[in-house]
């Protein structure tokens, strides 16, 4: 299993890959079809990449961190309100693969969402809708408050058994979710808030 990162995503493949790199790609310079007017320093996720057979092979991209002795480590990317779509976009280049986006709920089940396939050329949106099935509220209230917020784990890119391995490139860009942030009120909700909380017991005096 090789390992690589790139601004705090870790990229991880398996099944023997030959080849690979994961890199932030620059787009520099005005396009003439009306993206980058600006000419700012847009960056992409890249990632480039071959297997020694066909098969289901996959490609991981993992949020990470560095910890205390400087070590990159999984963070998960918390997704604030009621989630009710992932999306993102994908530059194909015409191979047979997919594409999915795992998501962690309160209880620590991990959701697999289908974002779809990338056979395709160019820039192009994906999406996955999240199921009512996955819960994202409950619990008790001082535990974090009712609503409990989904965490993105990782991408996976899976290869076709019957399509081509021997080298490929992807680009991923604008990670974005739809959510419903509002919250019900209830008599007593500011008790209900972990950080408030908090602050009003560490200054608190006892006998």
């Amino acid at each position: 299993m090789i390992r690589t990162h790139s601004s705090g995503m870790l990229a991880r493949a398996s099944l023997s890959p030959r080849v690979f790199l994961s890199r932030r790609t620059h787009l520099r310079g005005p396009n003439p079809y009306g993206a980058n007017l600006e000419n700012r320093d847009l960056r992409v996720l890249g990632a480039q990449a071959a297997f020694d057979r066909t098969g289901y092979n996959s490609l991981e991209f993992i949020p990470v961190a560095q910890n205390q002795a400087g070590e990159l480590q999984p963070a998960p990317i918390k997704l604030p309100g009621r989630v009710k779509t992932v999306d993102l976009w994908v530059w194909g280049s015409n191979y047979d693969y997919y594409m999915e986006a795992h998501v962690r709920d309160f209880n620590g089940r991990v959701h697999v969402l289908r974002l779809g396939g990338i056979k395709f050329v160019g820039w192009q949106n994906l999406s996955a809708h999240i199921p009512s099935y996955v819960p994202q509220a409950g619990g008790y209230v001082t535990s974090g408050g009712f609503i409990k917020n989904l965490e993105l784990v990782k991408l996976v890119l899976w290869t076709r058994p019957e399509e081509n391995v021997s080298g490929f490139n992807v680009y991923i860009d604008q990670i974005k979710i739809l959510t419903d942030t509002f919250v019900t009120r209830f008599d007593g909700d500011k008790l209900a808030d972990p950080q408030w909380v908090q602050d009003v017991w560490s200054n608190a005096e006892g006998r």
